[in-house]
């Protein structure tokens, strides 16, 4: 269903001035000796116009009175006046090519920065990530677009100003003629413009598509899958119709727009015309002198190709200002988790007592409880394993520990203080987590495990403990350039399988050696001998270490001080691996389960 949104004057200005107000933060003397320069070729037009005519009134001049002294003079001026454009031009060329690229590095920055503040459950609510793709269809070529635009406007709108002017001092007439013939083509664009921008708006939801389509000919592993199952015609088909239905809603619009454009500018020529014969009548009756004639003629062309220029300027302008809110309403979206304005820093020297006090969550835009009335208090030191089948809510009670979201219903304690309290980022200093999804990074093995504290020196023994904590030291040791290796084969390095990549992620949690660790089934891709060797540095950690691990390898998850059984979002089970085997509930039935398969 299209979504018609509307754009006002307030908008178009406000938004003028955001991207002003950024283009000035980018290069403030360079904007300012642009949009100088720009006034000055504007109007500069119209004085060579007038220098012509002075000569043309010189040369008449001569033929009646013989005296060549006043032709020289405005020749000089004449030839003088049209050659200085060329230097300005020079001048507008340098200034607005620095410009450009000082702005671009400034917004590209700027926005990084805005991005990265969003929270992860931006990502996850599809109503923003249709925003998202929406503001950043074009990139952030509106906001450069408006800025250049604008200096063209204060050209042309010099030009207009000074040519109308001119014009209106000899007949007010012809002045009104060349204002309103540069309306009609105003409009067109206005409404065009529009009508695009509502269609890109409606179509969010497809280009989101299209881009996931479009991905699996760009990334490796992907392409390989395509390969193998032969969809990649099918989705050169399904991306076909995408684009082919897009375009199709545009077609008629510039159709439309072409049509009458052509009826605007036939209309024109004949109020140019009319305008013209105006000024002919004048002369012919002697009001006015040949050069008047000659300088009405040009300044009056000249005013009303700028004045429509300028008009295409505006209304080109305002089709901008509409991708241009989508971009500030995208990065200036508020956050999914507020941030409590008291909130405190937390310095985590050692592992802190978590408690979860009748915690439910249900995610944005559900009806349903993905976790419901979860209690139970962690201990420092201690190593809690959480399972449950897929959906009984272990990822969900993991994203609330990271504070991803804050729970619908109840608390979560941190030495006694509510998480709502405490400020994200100290919250996270003190966190080492690896989710079911993880990055991989094209980097030497020594930059890739050490990324998780950037802002620290490698540290190349901890880099060696912690590749051996991971078992991934048997690959490593055997390279060459040991961890100085290149990773990645588009950077001319060594490439890993799924599982080695998974062990390097999780020498990346080791490495930062966080007073709470939080794994997320860290050996779903790795051999049992490799999983063992990760559980085993987890029960190994100190006493002031403390370990979340969500694992559905039960002879891992069984080293674990206390596991927690989920199941349909609540917990239905605690205790240690032989406890809950003496129950003979869920844990020990799904247990046994698994151990048949391996006897």
């Amino acid at each position: 269903m299209n979504k018609k949104v509307s754009n006002g004057s307030h908008g178009v200005v406000r938004n003028i001035v955001k991207v002003f107000s950024l283009s000035f933060k980018a290069a403030p003397v360079n904007l300012v000796l642009l949009i100088l320069v720009s006034l000055i070729m504007g109007a500069w037009t119209i004085l060579g116009a007038k220098a012509f005519s002075l000569f043309i009134d010189a040369i008449v001049g001569f033929i009646k009175s013989g005296s060549s002294n006043e032709v020289w003079y405005t020749l000089f001026l004449y030839i003088a006046i049209i050659i200085t454009p060329n230097f300005l031009d020079i001048a507008h060329r340098f200034l607005d090519w620095k410009f450009y690229l000082r702005f671009q590095t400034y917004v590209e920055l700027f926005i990084l920065g805005k991005r990265a503040n969003f929270d992860v459950a931006h990502y996850e609510s599809s109503e923003f990530l249709d925003k998202l793709r929406h503001a950043f269809n074009q990139g952030t070529s509106p906001l450069k677009n408006i800025s250049d635009r604008m200096i063209w406007v204060f050209r042309y709108g010099a030009t207009a100003v000074v040519g109308s002017l001119a014009v209106l001092l000899i007949d007010w007439r012809v002045f009104c003629i060349i204002f309103i013939l540069a309306i009609p083509q105003f409009i067109v664009e206005l409404k065009a413009n529009k009508t695009l921008w509502n269609i890109s708006m409606s179509n969010s939801k497809e280009k989101r598509v299209y881009d996931h389509l479009n991905g699996f000919f760009f990334n490796r592993f992907s392409f390989i899958e395509a390969k193998l199952f032969g969809i990649h015609w099918n989705f050169i088909g399904r991306i076909k119709k995408l684009l082919t239905d897009f375009n199709e809603q545009q077609i008629p619009v510039e159709k439309k727009r072409a049509l009458i454009s052509i009826a605007t500018e036939a209309l024109s020529a004949v109020g140019i015309f009319a305008g013209m014969a105006l000024i002919v009548q004048k002369a012919l009756s002697g009001e006015v002198n040949v050069g008047s004639i000659v300088f009405v003629f040009s300044a009056a062309s000249s005013a009303k190709d700028q004045m429509g220029n300028l008009f295409m300027q505006i209304s080109r302008i305002s089709s901008d200002s509409l991708y241009t809110e989508d971009i500030f309403k995208v990065i200036d979206a508020e956050p999914v988790v507020k941030e409590s304005k008291t909130a405190k820093e937390i310095s985590l020297d050692s592992a802190p007592i978590i408690e979860f006090r009748g915690v439910s969550f249900k995610y944005p835009g559900t009806e349903e409880f993905a976790v419901r009335d979860i209690s139970f208090i962690m201990q420092p030191g201690d190593k809690i394993g959480l399972v449950g089948h897929n959906g009984s809510g272990k990822s969900t009670l993991v994203r609330l520990l990271l504070r991803f979201h804050d729970p619908t219903e109840g608390q979560i304690l941190i030495n006694g203080t509510d998480l709502r309290e405490i400020k994200r980022d100290s919250w996270w200093e003190g966190l080492g987590v690896l989710l079911q999804d993880f990055s991989n990074f094209s980097f030497t093995v020594a930059e890739t495990v050490a990324v998780s504290k950037i802002e620290k020196p490698v540290d190349r023994e901890m880099v060696k403990q912690a590749v051996e904590m991971s078992a991934l030291d048997g690959l490593v040791k055997s390279w060459p350039k040991g961890i100085d290796e290149q990773l990645g084969t588009e950077f001319g390095g060594r490439e890993l399988s799924k599982g080695e990549r998974q062990k390097a992620a999780v020498a990346r949690v080791f490495y930062r050696n966080a007073p709470l660790t939080i794994l997320d089934e860290p050996t779903a891709a790795v051999d049992s001998d490799s999983a063992m060797t990760i559980f085993g540095a987890v029960e190994r950690m100190p006493a002031d270490k403390s370990a979340v691990l969500i694992s559905h390898n039960f002879a891992t998850i069984r080293r674990a001080t206390r596991v927690l059984v989920l199941e349909g979002g609540k917990l239905i089970e605690s205790g240690t691996h032989d406890e809950l085997m003496q129950k003979g509930g869920a844990y020990a039935r799904s247990f046994r389960t698994q151990a048949e398969q391996f006897s």
